[in-house]
């Protein structure tokens, strides 16, 4: 089969939905979930929302925030991969290779791996695959990759599927470079465990590290060939006597030499916010007084990463690097 590229143009309240999700899946007891969250992740997948489905697969998997149900686990994870989620794909794939919450079946699973490559290729998923076609006939693997093909034919009738290389905004000109180095010089640069103040909050990166996977056994993403994970923990407080809406929250980013800003991985930050129980206000307002903290993960080039002069960048009402070493 050909390879085919897939990229799905996320809205902002899918954008919302996606992170959102992190922060519930950081969650270990039914008590310390928002009912208000939970209410809107499900309408949202009932809505045909495919990151809200993909979330509520997890919380039926992993039983937070809903009572664990496998089965739900499967419906939902179902719903989301036959909307060309290649990372719900995959999962569909483990499912009905390893039975859960359906009947093990060797032929649809290897078909949802195969789908699930050809739209986004993963080396990992590939390895589950060439694993269970060592357990399956020819005769097997035959009907999967038919199956695969037929799916994707009737899939590409609706969907336009193009690639996209996401690539950093760069400067037009050496004035505007210029310009963005001498602001640069001018916004504050602490050293991690150091906390800084701006006008509304106080802000602390706890600790970073280089992850080569990140996950548990079952669901975990590992980054390119040649790129490396870095996960940052950190932590903001309300320090105004007004509450700050989600729009006007911090966020995080990293920046590289030549002033390059890298968002970060949106799966790879909700499955590291499953280690690390972040308590991030997403859609909440955050109250004054009220600290939480928060997870990102970025996947960047081995070769150009470097601790001794790339930086995190915190956008808040003042913009803070942080320094990875010294």
């Amino acid at each position: 089969m050909e390879s085919i590229n897939k990229t799905m143009v996320i809205s902002v309240i899918n954008i919302i939905f996606l992170i959102c999700c992190s922060v519930l899946s950081a969650q270990t007891t039914d008590d310390n979930f928002s009912q208000i969250l939970i209410e809107t992740i499900i309408k949202g997948a009932k809505e045909v929302n495919v990151n809200a489905q993909h979330e509520l697969f997890r919380m039926y998997f992993r039983g937070e925030g809903v009572p664990k149900d496998v089965n739900k686990a499967f419906e939902w994870c179902s719903k989301a991969a036959e909307q060309g989620s290649a990372v719900d794909q995959a999962f569909l794939g483990l499912m009905y290779e390893k039975g859960i919450g359906v009947d093990s079946d060797y032929i649809q699973a290897y078909k949802w791996y195969n789908i699930s490559i050809m739209l986004e290729s993963n080396d990992k998923i590939k390895e589950y695959q060439d694993s269970l076609a060592k357990k399956m006939t020819t005769k097997q693997i035959d009907i999967a990759d038919q199956l695969a093909d037929e799916w994707l034919q009737n899939f590409t009738k609706d969907k336009e599927l193009k690639k996209v290389t996401k690539k950093p905004e760069i400067k037009k000109n050496n004035k505007t470079k210029e310009a963005g180095l001498e602001k640069e010089q001018k916004k504050s640069k602490i050293k991690i465990g150091q906390s800084c103040k701006t006008e509304k909050l106080e802000i602390t990166v706890i600790s970073t590290e280089i992850k080569d996977s990140i996950g548990d056994e079952y669901f975990n993403t590992k980054p390119a060939e040649d790129a490396i994970y870095v996960a940052i923990k950190w932590k903001y407080k309300n320090i105004t006597g007004k509450p700050i809406n989600s729009f006007n929250q911090p966020n995080i980013k990293l920046l590289d030499p030549n002033g390059l800003k890298y968002n970060e991985d949106f799966e790879a930050s909700s499955f590291y916010a499953t280690e690390v129980n972040v308590t991030e206000k997403i859609i909440s307002d955050l109250n004054p007084g009220i600290t939480v903290m928060g997870a990102k993960v970025f996947e960047v080039s081995k070769e150009s990463f470097n601790k001794s002069t790339w930086l995190i960048l915190i956008e808040a009402d003042k913009e803070v690097k942080v320094c990875f070493e010294g």
